[in-house]
């Protein structure tokens, strides 16, 4: 007797979903995405019944999931903008993942596991302590929320992420590398703010290749799919940065969905755009980004043109290759000018320098000093010294700079589009020059010091010096014990100081000297992958020059250890307050900010400022 046959054909969806989710070893049918999300059992009940999803991200998941039992992806790669809730989405979609996991009977009978296996979802993120605290406190907080979750503890979990919270070994594990999880079978893993994963040398490669091939060798299936997904989640950096270049490589892979939202795509249905917007050129390898006011420019950048709503004018204008990388969500260019608005920094070089000479060329052993080309007494403030070392062929790059007061800088919210204010303190540099070393010579590094010594003889406050390069680590001893402050400082090895200086330039929060040299430094520098640098040769006038930032060093490093002394102690407050003809000594300053925070200090604040560095 033939055993009868079935004709699908004749079968309703909720039919067939029946006989695939028995087939595939699930307890029930699983619910679609977006009862997922917008029911309370679920996820509703983080998500406000699905209302605080963006349209964007829902129609994203749709793609992903187009039914309850299928994905026709195993990677998804989320950058673009800040501020979008790229993490989230993923958290979503990772979320849905194990709840699968967590609907399937046997699921190590099914992947052809040991019983006692652990099955892993691993959140990868920069460091370790970072996952614990943000991303696994968020999936942590999902989890909490949701009844199907919580219904499924095991005895004395669901406290934290734990390995074992779910039946059948089945959990969540966090780290930095995809080794932290050695081991286990990892089904399922979002590697988080993968561009910023520098912690050891290709950390975010190492990480990625790890994460696929445990997934690859412990559940690929006879399709060749795997079950759940990789997300990774990064914001835009440089285009030379493992998730760009990573995408690059998956283009044509069909297997790979990459998203990369502009803020407004994601915040669309916000009702904040007028629906005007201005056309901006993102720029190529070999050419800057512009903003586009000719419909001849538009058409000679054809294919790289993006259209941005009036709502952001402002900030496009102020710094364009900022606004790219965090709003419109365009990776910087592996080699990208730094300062974009030329016009602000020459609005900041307004004071006259106070030393005579961009350059100055001392001798090793004469009577020539320092002070000797000085040409004007330093205003009254807390200076912050910083020395771009060098001995011989490079310049010696010196800069004192301090906070001159607070000012009102207007901004804008990114999730509301308001305009807001905010105070932020103000930078002046009235000194900045370089030194030479004669012919065959070396730069005096003693003369140095006693510029130092002298400056601080004549009164000017000195809070602290701070060096680099070389023999900066003898340098610093031998001002320590003449009794200054030392700190090591690199602006190569971290690009915040010069981001900070182009962040104040673009926001007229500094004065600098009118320096030649300063100024060939600063319109030069590029924003490279790792660090901001200087080009090796400049073409100036018809013929190449070698490229320098030793002033602009010692300009940006001073300045930002004046901000970050500012921070801590309101530095900029009590000068706006005291005026420039008064400044604090640490002590003192530490002393009135006290005196100020308790409503201690009475009549005339003058009696509360000690001068010089004790």
């Amino acid at each position: 007797m033939e055993t009868p046959t079935t004709d699908y054909s004749k079968l309703s969806t909720r039919e067939l979903y029946e006989l695939t989710a028995k087939a595939e070893g699930y307890e029930s049918v699983p619910v679609d995405i977006d009862t997922f999300l917008n029911d309370p059992y679920y996820l509703g009940q983080t998500y406000d019944n699905g209302k605080a999803v963006y349209e964007y991200w829902r129609e994203a998941l749709h793609r992903i999931y187009p039914n309850p039992l299928y994905s026709p992806y195993e990677e998804i790669c989320v950058t673009g903008c800040i501020g979008a809730g790229k993490t989230s989405f993923a958290i979503m979609g990772a979320m849905y993942d194990l709840y699968h996991v967590c609907l399937l009977r046997e699921p190590q009978r099914k992947y052809k596991l040991l019983r006692t296996t652990r099955i892993l979802f691993s959140l990868v993120t920069a460091t370790k302590d970072l996952a614990s605290a943000v991303m696994a406190n968020q999936m942590l907080d999902v989890i909490a929320a949701s009844p199907f979750f919580t219904s499924r503890f095991m005895p004395k979990k669901g406290e934290k992420l734990d390995e074992d919270m779910f039946p059948h070994h089945v959990g969540v594990g966090f780290g930095s590398r995809g080794g932290h999880n050695l081991g286990k079978a990892v089904i399922g893993a979002i590697i988080d703010e993968a561009n910023f994963q520098e912690a050891v040398a290709n950390q975010a490669v190492k990480n990625y290749e790890t994460i696929t091939r445990r997934m690859s060798s412990r559940f690929k299936l006879k399709n060749g799919s795997l079950p759940c997904r990789r997300w990774l989640v990064s914001s835009r950096n440089s285009d030379s940065s493992f998730l760009e270049s990573h995408i690059e490589a998956v283009k044509n892979n069909p297997k790979v969905l990459v998203l990369a939202p502009a803020i407004w795509d994601v915040q669309k249905e916000k009702g904040i755009y007028s629906g005007k917007t201005f056309p901006v050129f993102i720029g190529t390898n070999t050419q800057q980004p512009m903003i586009c006011t000719t419909e001849k420019e538009v058409e000679d950048h054809a294919g790289y043109i993006i259209e941005v709503p009036d709502i952001y004018r402002e900030e496009f204008e102020e710094n364009l290759p900022g606004s790219l990388m965090d709003l419109a969500g365009v990776a910087n260019r592996s080699s990208m000018s730094l300062i974009y608005n030329v016009e602000k920094w020459v609005a900041c070089q307004c004071l006259d320098n106070a030393i005579s000479k961009d350059e100055i060329t001392l001798s090793i052993d004469g009577a020539d000093k320092i002070m000797d080309y000085m040409v004007r007494e330093l205003p009254k403030y807390n200076y912050y010294v910083h020395l771009d070392g060098a001995l011989k062929g490079d310049r010696f790059g010196f800069a004192m700079s301090a906070i001159e007061k607070q000012m009102t800088v207007s901004g804008r919210n990114l999730l509301t589009g308001e305009q807001t204010l905010r105070l932020s303190p103000s930078l002046i540099t009235p000194i900045a020059f370089g030194i030479k070393a004669r012919p065959g010579s070396e730069v005096p590094l003693w003369k140095v010091r006693q510029f130092l010594l002298d400056l601080r003889n004549k009164g000017v406050c000195i809070m602290q010096v701070s060096s680099d390069g070389f023999q900066s680590a003898d340098m610093r001893q031998m001002l320590e014990k003449m009794g200054f402050n030392v700190k090591y400082v690199s602006v190569d090895t971290t690009k915040d100081p010069y981001l900070k200086f182009a962040s104040n330039i673009n926001h007229g929060l500094m004065k600098v000297p009118k320096s030649p040299i300063l100024d060939f430094e600063v319109r030069h520098l590029e924003n490279r992958d790792k660090k901001i640098d200087h080009p090796d040769k400049v073409m100036v006038n018809g013929r190449y020059v070698k490229g320098s930032k030793d002033i602009a060093d010692a300009v940006s490093a001073s300045q930002h250890e004046a901000l970050l002394a500012s921070l801590s102690l309101s530095a900029g407050t009590l000068v706006e307050q005291l005026g420039e003809t008064q400044h604090l000594s640490m002590r003192g300053r530490q002393e009135y900010v006290q005196d100020m925070i308790f409503g201690m200090v009475q009549g005339n604040p003058d009696e509360h400022i000690a001068g010089g560095m004790y």
